[in-house]
Order: structure tokens, then sequence, then C-alpha cells
């Protein structure tokens, strides 16, 4: 499965926004990882537990925006954006590193990457590290 959006026009029952979002992501099978971009005007924890419900097994990484990380014809205000990725032989971990304020973003960064551990090492492995200094001011809700 390729890179595959799904989008949500605004709305307010969070069942209905993630379904509409994922209609067309669970239209071409499921997925490995689903990351997800929503208006603060929604509720984060119970747009990603929705999502998470939804989706059941897969990864789910999310936060709120002000449509800053999004195209901006491709979610309106108010809207909900789900990117997923998948297919054969795509496997997929998370992590999170809170990292504090002695420590700094560098060993955050570093506390998240052991979750490659996890993974079975194949021809190629990807470690995608979606900081602070991409999100800013998002707030970020990772599924478990």
């Amino acid at each position: 499965m390729p890179l595959h959006p799904g989008r949500h026009l605004p709305g307010s029952d969070p069942d209905q926004i993630v379904a509409e979002a994922l209609a067309p992501i669970l239209a071409m099978g499921t997925p490995a990882l689903a990351i997800f971009f929503c208006s603060p005007a929604h509720d984060l924890a119970a747009i990603s537990s929705r999502v998470k419900q939804s989706l059941g097994d897969v990864e789910v990484i999310g936060c709120s925006t002000a449509g800053e990380l999004l195209v901006r014809d491709q979610a309106p205000s108010g809207g909900l954006l789900i990117r997923a990725m998948g297919g054969d032989g795509f496997a997929v971990t998370t992590g999170f590193g809170p990292g504090d304020a002695d420590k700094g973003l560098l060993d955050a960064a570093f506390e998240a990457a052991q979750c490659i551990e996890r993974l079975e090492r194949k021809q190629h492995t990807i470690l995608w590290d979606l900081d602070a200094a991409v999100l800013r001011d998002a707030r970020l809700q990772i599924g478990s």
C-alpha cells in the first residue's frame, strides 16, 4: 500500500469523522502505519481512540495541527487528515522519548529510536524521527 490519504471535512462526531477519513484507506487494505493530523477543534484523545479502534493492531501516531503540517487543499480547517502506509514486507514499530530540560531533544530522540530493536532486520530499514523541531506546538498522541 503506497502512502495514501484519508480526508474528512469539518464535523463534530468523532465516529463519523474517523470513518469518513479511513474509508479510502481501508478500501485499499489494512495499513501497517497510520499518521493523522486533526484540527484542534476536535478532541485529540477521542480521535486517536477511534482511529486505533478502527485499525486494530496498526501503529497509530497523531497530533493536532492548525494546518501548518498539511497541504493547504487537502485538509480544510476543522478537518482530519490520515496518511497510511503498508504492504508486503512493510513492518512498523513506534517509540517515544519524552526527554527533559537537562537531557534535551537529542536524548529524547535516542530513547525513541530504541523501538527499532523490536523490528526484524530486513534488507531496508528506515528510522523516521518525528520530533519537536517538526511538530513545534502540536499536541502529540501515540496509539498503544
